[in-house]
């Protein structure tokens, strides 16, 4: 067999010897061989010891090393296969020989050096898994939260969705529900005037006209109920300036006394509503901007009695809302309430709060305004009500 053919066959055949010790080398021994023309080959004292035990003649050892079996087994199984043929018993041929290397012994020394080096490495194999694990752990936390954030934000998306729908859904029953009276009204108009003694289309004409009365009157009322509520807060009484005194503007209403907070800011309520939700759209509200709304609002106010009155107000109106999001009337404030009027409306930082979690500025079909959230989403009220916590 060739170095290149023995080389091959040892790179494929298994190996069953000490890791230490190489069973077989194509290589040169040492100084002596370099001189040697012929093929070398080598192997273990360790090997060679275990064969002879088993009974195998040296000789037959070695041409098995030169067959190019490389350990225990192969050599066992080569030399059963050429038991008794003459060939076992031959000399190598002359450009052939097998070198027995014996295994160095470490010092105590070299063992500790060779220890510490297994223990380093060992080490250092740790922490890079425990590097590797770690950011796996990052990736796989990272991949969680932006799939939560995903879930969460379907899940605002289709409750805004079913909200709006349902908002739609009572507006279209609240506008059949006051056509069905408009109906019987006119009905009931019709048949009276029938029975004074008008023509059907008079007695309908009649009724029309009386319908069309009743709704400008309503609107009228709405009207001068707005504009006493604008006279009201531009003309609000500010209470005595002497010690003791009985003047006619001591004499006037206190709010603070009647509602038991300091008394508000003189600004026209209705103008403030206008004004804040007729300003250009706000980006997505975050707790940082809730946070800056909250300062402007003791800005703002009068006394920290009064603005912690309207802080409180609202995140009573939010909490609430997170509670029952689907509760309609939770969701819809009166302008014109005594509670809205007084406690919130004077701010203008606390209406646009509420504007930055999608309360909107909506009258009714008799001209009351309302302040109502059709379109709730849970994440800015969430926002809100951090804030509000941290003030």
């Amino acid at each position: 067999m060739s170095a290149e053919a023995h080389e091959n066959h040892s790179a494929t055949a298994p190996p069953c010897e000490e890791d230490e010790n190489p069973t077989i080398s194509t290589a040169p021994a040492g100084n002596e061989e370099d001189t040697f023309a012929g093929e070398t080959f080598t192997m273990s004292s360790t090997l060679l010891e275990a064969l002879l035990l088993m009974g195998f003649s040296e000789n037959a050892i070695k041409k098995s090393i030169a067959a190019g079996c490389i350990n225990e087994d192969t050599c066992t199984q080569w030399i059963g296969m050429h038991q008794g043929h003459p060939e076992l018993d031959t000399p190598l041929d002359a450009n052939v020989r097998v070198v027995v290397k014996v295994a160095k012994v470490l010092t105590a020394e070299e063992k500790a050096a060779k220890a510490a080096e297994l223990k380093e490495f060992i080490r250092v194999k740790k922490a890079q898994e425990a590097v590797h694990l770690a950011q796996q752990e990052r990736e796989a936390e990272k991949k969680r939260i932006e799939m939560g954030k995903h879930v969460l934000e379907a899940k605002e998306q289709r409750e805004s969705a079913q909200r709006a729908l349902l908002a739609e859904e009572r507006r279209k029953e609240k506008e059949a529900d006051a056509r069905a009276r408009e109906k019987i009204q006119i009905e009931l108009a019709i048949d009276k005037y029938t029975r004074q003694g008008k023509t059907p289309e008079q007695a309908k004409a009649t009724a029309l006209e009386e319908l069309e009365e009743r709704k400008k009157r309503a609107r009228d009322e709405a009207a001068e109920r707005l504009k006493a509520l604008q006279s009201s807060s531009a003309s609000a009484p500010q209470g005595s300036s002497g010690d003791g005194g009985s003047s006619a503007t001591s004499s006037a209403w206190n709010l603070e006394r009647v509602l038991g907070v300091m008394a508000q800011p003189t600004t026209s309520a209705t103008d403030t509503l206008s004004s804040v939700f007729q300003e250009p759209t706000i980006p997505p509200p975050t707790v940082e901007s809730f946070t800056e709304l909250l300062a402007s609002i003791s800005k703002e106010a009068a006394s920290p009695e009064a603005a912690s009155t309207c802080i409180a107000t609202i995140k009573t109106i939010l909490s609430n809302i997170v509670d029952a999001p689907f509760d309609n009337k939770k969701r819809t404030l009166k302008a014109s309430s005594n509670v809205f009027r007084t406690r919130i409306s004077p701010y203008p930082s606390a209406v646009r709060l509420l504007r930055a979690v999608n309360f909107e500025l909506t009258p009714d079909a008799e001209g009351e305004l309302f302040v109502s959230l059709s379109s709730v989403v849970l994440r800015y009220l969430h926002r809100a009500l951090e804030a509000l916590s941290k003030n």
